[in-house]
């Protein structure tokens, strides 16, 4: 009996709290409502940041391989003019001979 008598005490004691307190009990729920979503936000926007500063090293070492690619192709195209100059060379050589 004393068992039922404190569990009902008990239960009497929180249901009086909840109901004394049911303004405080709301503000409580939505503010811990709006820190979670707060955590989400902030997890997201890290998580894209993340994302964002990946994307941008990538596209660093594409810009790096496309100028290293420029750079060779230029190389390419001077020694193809100073090789045409040489075979102009030879032949206005052959034909002047």
């Amino acid at each position: 009996m004393k068992k039922h008598k404190k569990n009902s005490l008990s239960k009497s004691i929180i249901t009086d709290f909840i109901c004394s307190n049911k303004f405080s009990l709301i503000l409580l729920f939505i503010s811990l409502v709006s820190a979670l979503y707060v955590i989400d936000i902030t997890y997201k926007t890290r998580k894209l940041n993340k994302e964002i500063d990946k994307l941008i090293t990538r596209n660093k070492k594409t810009l790096s391989e496309w100028s290293n690619l420029v750079v060779e192709y230029n190389q390419i195209k001077q020694e193809y003019a100073e090789s045409h100059k040489i075979l102009v060379k030879k032949r206005y050589i052959s034909l002047d001979s």
